[in-house]
């Protein structure tokens, strides 16, 4: 029994420092992306090396099957969480689209694909 506690709190450690390995990671990447307006595929890489390396540290340095994959679980994870903050970051909410959007409808010009200048009659 004491055994199992001890594995117990040892994957928390685990699992405890590779998430907050990944959510740095997938923030430096969101914010990288919202303000180059790129998405940097590259980054991807060094969030997996950054939860890789927290789940290490957390198992102590000894590698193992049961590490290796909950480290590849929580990169992906955080490739997907940093990609979902980067769309939140970037596209407006739905609120702010439709507000804005019939700001512009209601504006008494109105731009015609093609550059012609039109008005809108009432």
């Amino acid at each position: 029994m004491r055994q199992l506690h001890s594995d117990v709190a040892e994957r928390r450690r685990d699992v405890s420092i590779g998430l907050v390995a990944g959510a740095i990671g997938a923030g430096i990447w969101a914010v990288i992306a919202y303000f180059t307006g790129f998405e940097l595929g590259w980054i991807a890489w060094g969030v997996g090396l950054l939860v890789g390396v927290g789940v290490a540290i957390g198992n102590k340095g000894e590698g193992s099957v049961p590490a290796g994959v909950l480290a590849a679980v929580l990169a992906i994870l955080s490739v997907v969480g940093g990609k979902y903050a980067m769309v939140r970051m970037v596209i407006p909410d739905e609120g702010e689209l439709v507000a804005s959007t019939i700001a512009a409808l209601e504006d008494e010009e109105l731009v015609v694909s093609g550059g012609c200048r039109g008005r809108l009659s009432r």
